[in-house]
């Protein structure tokens, strides 16, 4: 099964991102690496909830339910993503 992460948020050349992922981990590590890039930017609350998420089997799940389910797999301990 496929998990695919969706960002509408532009990268630093002006690309948005879509990328397939064997498995919720591997699409929360890249969601995590693309969220902690953006945040010098001013990231807000509002584009977490909205412009990016991790898709399986066409349901979205946007970055504050990823989260939960990261910490829940032991993919996150005390704010960090554990390697």
């Amino acid at each position: 099964m496929k998990y695919k992460f969706v960002s509408l948020v532009a990268d630093d050349k002006g690309n948005t991102i879509e990328e397939s992922h064997p498995s919720f981990e591997s699409a929360f590590r890249s969601m995590y690496k693309h969220v902690k890039d953006l945040l010098p930017t001013g990231l807000t609350t509002q584009v977490l909830e909205t412009a990016m998420w991790i898709e399986f089997h066409q349901v979205p799940t946007y970055w504050p339910d990823a989260l939960g389910v990261a910490y829940e797999a032991g993919l996150m301990k005390d704010g960090k993503l554990v390697d």
